[in-house]
């Protein structure tokens, strides 16, 4: 699991940073919401087996979201020989994405 403090915005909620998300990787990836996880509030999808989960953290003095690789689909992580596979392109283009929105 990886975190990443961004430029602090205490008006970016789940839903914004959703649509943000969306529109950047417009074309490339799926990017859901979440349905009754914990922890996560939407994922970016290549493949089933292959995906980012995200989760904002706002606090009360910076924003930080966190991220990790694994597979978006119940099916794969209930397989744990195919967990960790794939998805390491994901979890660099939305990383470098987040970089992207690191204060300065």
């Amino acid at each position: 699991m990886a975190k990443i403090e961004i430029h602090h915005d205490p008006g970016l909620t789940k839903d914004k940073l959703l649509k943000i998300f969306q529109k950047h990787f417009e074309g490339k990836y799926e990017v859901s919401p979440t349905k009754s996880m914990i922890n996560r509030d939407f994922v970016v999808i290549k493949t089933g087996r292959s995906g980012v989960f995200v989760k904002l953290k706002q606090e009360s003095d910076k924003t930080v979201v966190v991220f990790n690789k694994d597979s978006p689909s119940l099916f794969w992580r209930a397989f744990p020989i195919f967990r960790g596979t794939g998805g390491k392109d994901v979890e660099a283009d939305v990383e470098s994405f987040l970089q992207s929105m690191v204060k300065s």
